[in-house]
């Protein structure tokens, strides 16, 4: 897996309708490798907040957009 910076985490936009029937609060986690590379991926908001994941901190992205925090990994 590769590590990634966290640079913004964005509240999707669901306009005047709202959040979906059904659905839960998504966010926009933006990403930056050391090489360079960017990634962003839909998390749900409920999983930042129960692992802790902010902005400027280290995580791990597997190939299914899942990401994890570095500690996690030490």
């Amino acid at each position: 897996m590769k590590s990634y910076i966290i640079t913004k985490i964005f509240e999707a936009d669901y306009g005047c309708e709202g959040i979906p029937e059904g659905e839960s609060l998504q966010d926009i986690v933006c990403m930056k490798a050391d090489d360079g590379t960017t990634l962003n991926v839909k998390v749900n908001d409920s999983e930042l907040t129960e692992k802790n994941i902010n902005e400027g901190d280290r995580v791990y992205c597997n190939d299914k957009g899942e990401i994890f925090k570095e500690e996690k990994f030490q």
